[in-house]
């Protein structure tokens, strides 16, 4: 599911995870730099001073034509701080 904060804090769509990449982050880079929705100098300021680097591959997204409440899938209504599993 994808969650969107505030001010919407609610589930807007969701996808599947096609792959999960690792790599060094020079390689990351090459493999993901027209797809990663990011610049190269965040890219490189996201990793910086790291020797591993991940990446998810994405397929199959969805965004719902109406948001849903966080709570039709997590019972705690808590937004997760990372991930969780739904």
């Amino acid at each position: 599911m994808v969650y969107a904060t505030s001010p919407i804090s609610r589930v807007i769509g969701k996808f599947e995870i096609e792959d999960i990449y690792v790599d060094t982050p020079s390689e990351l880079w090459a493999k993901t730099e027209f797809l990663a929705g990011v610049t190269k100098e965040k890219f490189d300021t996201y990793f910086k001073d790291r020797t591993k680097a991940f990446a998810i591959k994405i397929s199959k997204p969805i965004r719902f034509s109406t948001s849903q409440p966080l709570s039709n899938y997590v019972r705690s209504n808590t937004p997760p701080q990372s991930f969780c599993y739904v």
